[in-house]
């Protein structure tokens, strides 16, 4: 079973809900279960401030469009997905570290740290 994270997005509030999301995927779903591998990259959707790049979003200069990828960023993600497949099979179907996500939520503001204080940048 393959799981896509939750793709960044370009409004900061949204985007601290997608992170704490896909960070009960690493920390929860995949440890529990050993078939459940994660579709790495997504990062590669990201600005350097972990939102989605107006680059790959769909109307980047209409402010509604939080979510949206345009042809650019569907064509990134669906890289994601076809090299994780393509990784897992290489593989022979074991598990791979499900933390290529981790610098994304780690670059957010505001989001805690594992250590009990907030994080700043």
């Amino acid at each position: 079973i393959f799981i896509c994270p939750l793709l960044p997005t370009k409004h900061a509030d949204l985007n601290r809900k997608v992170l704490l999301f896909n960070s009960l995927i690493f920390d929860d779903l995949v440890e529990s279960f050993a078939q459940v591998s994660i579709i790495h990259g997504i990062n590669r959707l990201c600005d350097r401030n972990g939102k989605l790049s107006g680059d790959l979003s769909e109307v980047e200069s209409d402010p509604l469009h939080y979510v949206h990828i345009n042809q650019i960023g569907r064509r990134v993600l669906c890289s994601c997905i076809k090299s994780s497949l393509f990784q897992r099979k290489r593989a022979g179907g074991k598990q791979f570290s499900s933390r290529s996500y981790a610098g994304v939520a780690k670059s957010a503001p505001d989001r805690p740290s594992r250590r009990g204080g907030r994080k700043s940048n």
